[in-house]
């Protein structure tokens, strides 16, 4: 029978806790697997970006915002990845970018099927 996933995770990583004791994980795991929890599926992030106007296009924004927005952070007790930042203050991508290249003078244009520039 099928259970909710933070169940499973949470029994998971206590199963896992001999194993980590004395090592940085010990630590690490848990704290990383309820980070998870707390953040949510991406797959329910992304219904959610694709929810709000139908646009793909939101999808792809809020996949390509957390990718770029995950950073690493070295504490001392070994690299600990730092989440994305929340998907509705990720700002729009395609603008981002396309404004970066305007500053350097650089990219190109792309027709789209309805004869107006995607720039």
């Amino acid at each position: 029978m099928p259970r909710p996933a933070p169940v499973v995770i949470r029994r998971l990583v206590e199963g896992l806790r001999p194993q980590l004791e004395g090592s940085a994980d010990a630590r690490l795991v848990p704290e990383l697997a309820e980070e998870a929890l707390a953040r949510g599926s991406s797959a329910r992030r992304q219904r959610d970006a694709f929810a709000r106007r139908g646009r793909l296009a939101d999808v792809v924004d809020l996949l390509l915002a957390e990718t770029r927005d995950c950073q690493w952070d070295r504490p001392a007790d070994g690299p600990r990845p730092t989440g994305p930042r929340r998907p509705e203050e990720a700002g729009d991508v395609r603008t981002e970018r396309r404004a970066a290249l305007r500053r350097r003078g650089g990219g190109h244009r792309r027709r789209r099927p309805d004869g107006g520039d995607d720039a």
